[in-house]
């Protein structure tokens, strides 16, 4: 039966293999989980970190953004056509 873990708890997994403190084998042992999947979960942390200092993670929210009023005034749009 496979383990479903949280968001968070990948993320404390992994930022502490990252910080490089214990070895993945500690961290394994203390959370009980597969080391090959801590660093998985490390590698991801390696990729995704300097995607966090590009303009284009801001510009994907405007545009997002933008979505989300579209659907918002398309809604109200059609509110009391029901």
């Amino acid at each position: 039966m496979r383990k479903h873990f949280s968001s968070e708890f990948k993320a404390k997994v992994a930022l502490e293999a990252f910080k490089g403190e214990k070895t993945i084998a500690q961290l394994s042992s203390e959370y009980g989980v597969h080391p090959t999947q801590i660093g998985q979960w490390k590698e991801l942390v390696q990729v995704g970190l300097p995607g966090l200092f590009t303009g284009k993670r801001t510009h994907d929210k405007q545009e997002q953004g933008e979505t989300d009023r579209g659907i918002i005034s398309s809604d109200r749009s059609t509110q009391g056509r029901e």
